[in-house]
């Protein structure tokens, strides 16, 4: 394994905090097994309330830990507030972790390794599905297919980006779906990437404060749907396949947890969308719709 130069650290941690207040259990058992690694943390509190800031400020200073930034301002979304920790990371590697999950901080850094070793672009893992009311829990790990089962699951906490590569790169202001967007703004499959067999990231699903259960998250779906639209009109090859999972998953999700005139939106910006994309387009994202049907089940 390639050695790290010493005097610079491995990996960013970029941390987007927002009305959290109660609920920083997870965020500080994660903070705690930072152990000696290589690593800065940049925790961003997108503010809209004052007792999530105040909590988070006890937290940091009980942590003592040199390695812990505090951001603080009106960033407007999760993908705003990352952009601002991506500014002034200073690791070779950076990811994205929510402040609601625990992740398994050890094998996500041992993949980092691996990337930086292998001079990869991006890392990718698998991960566990917890669900926070009856604890059940569901592995997902990569296999060969692994582009499918990224695009179908596209978590961006489960990644890890060169930091170099991600010049101009930037989350957009959506409120839901911007880690997709930013995905397929990253060309994953023409990328070079560690795929790490491990699981590196315990997501917690069926908490009521998630933005899949917010009404005005959701009406961002539809700006999600005609990005990615828009994208598969210029591309090619196995991005235009990874683009039609993520459009198909952004549809399938769009119609299964919005109001009714919101669907009724989403359906014609996709069929307005749909013709524009040729022949080859149209099929791709047929043959997606198929796949994210068969494979809903899977779907977080």
């Amino acid at each position: 394994m390639a050695a790290i130069n010493s005097n610079s650290t491995l990996l960013t941690i970029v941390t987007p905090i927002s009305q959290m207040a109660g609920r920083l259990q997870n965020l500080q058992t994660w903070l705690s097994c930072l152990g000696n690694l290589s690593v800065e943390v940049i925790l961003i509190h997108d503010k809209k309330d004052e007792i999530t800031g105040v909590a988070l400020r006890k937290m940091i200073h009980e942590l003592d830990d040199s390695r812990i930034m505090f951001l603080e301002g009106n960033y407007g979304g999760p993908g705003l507030a990352r952009n601002a920790g991506i500014q002034i990371a200073t690791g070779e590697w950076v990811c994205f972790w929510d402040s609601d999950d625990i992740p398994q901080v050890q094998d996500f850094y041992i993949m980092v390794q691996a990337a930086e070793a292998s001079k990869s672009e991006c890392a990718a893992g698998g991960f566990t599905a917890v669900h926070d009311t009856n604890g059940k829990r569901k592995l997902h790990l990569l296999s060969k297919d692994y582009l499918k089962e990224i695009a179908i699951n596209p978590g961006i906490w489960r990644f890890a980006f060169k930091r170099n590569e991600l010049k101009d790169l930037w989350f957009s202001n959506l409120m839901m779906a911007e880690d997709q967007v930013f995905l397929a703004n990253f060309n994953i499959p023409d990328r070079r990437i560690e795929i790490f067999s491990k699981s590196v990231y315990q997501y917690f699903i069926g908490e009521n404060f998630h933005l899949t259960k917010s009404k005005e998250s959701l009406k961002d779906l539809p700006r999600a749907i005609n990005h990615s639209l828009s994208l598969i009109r210029n591309l090619t090859g196995e991005n235009i396949s990874f683009v039609s999972i993520l459009l198909s998953r952004q549809l399938i999700t769009a119609l299964r947890t919005s109001e009714y005139l919101a669907r009724l939106k989403v359906i014609r910006i996709f069929f307005l969308g749909f013709g524009d994309t040729g022949k080859y387009g149209r099929k791709k994202i047929l043959l997606s719709l198929w796949f994210v049907i068969w494979n809903r089940k899977s779907i977080l």
